[in-house]
């Protein structure tokens, strides 16, 4: 009986995760177990990150100019 119970379980329990994502998809979402979708345009994506990076890089140097210009400010006005 009692191994009964178990099997039973188990096939519930996979049969559940395709329904779920069968019903997730015919809702119009896609089930949290499945991996986003892939764009058609791969060059598209590498520009994006290329525009990114590049991005950062302003950001990183304007910020060690920055503390660099407030480490030589507080080196003027340390007392010696």
């Amino acid at each position: 009986m009692s191994q009964g119970v178990i099997v039973g379980l188990a096939v519930a329990g996979g049969l559940a995760c395709p329904l779920h994502m069968w019903w997730s998809q015919w809702r119009g979402r896609q089930a949290a177990c499945c991996p986003p979708g892939r764009k058609a345009g791969g060059d598209s994506e590498i520009e994006v990150l290329r525009a990114r990076q590049q991005r950062l890089g302003v950001l990183i140097a304007d910020h060690e100019a920055t503390r660099a210009d407030a480490v030589t400010e507080a080196q003027k006005t340390a007392p010696s």
